[in-house]
């Protein structure tokens, strides 16, 4: 996973992890919402990129969307 500012920057990346589609849906990725610094992120709106791509081969899969950080 990817994150980026609404300018395209990005500021912060989870280390590739391998989990089964089922476990992502319901439990999510665990992220502590600190940027590749280690600093919190500041109130406001972000892009994230989520990039999956098969243990066994095959096509990656990309997903795209928002988060909000409100304190």
């Amino acid at each position: 996973m990817k994150v980026f500012t609404p300018t395209g920057r990005e500021i912060a990346r989870l280390e590739p992890t391998r989990v089964r589609p089922t476990r992502l849906a319901e439990e999510g990725l665990l992220w502590d919402g600190r940027d590749g610094d280690g600093d919190p992120l500041a109130n406001g709106v972000y892009f994230y990129k989520i990039t999956a791509k098969p243990v066994a081969g095959g096509k990656s899969v990309e997903h795209f969307g928002r988060l909000v950080v409100s304190r």
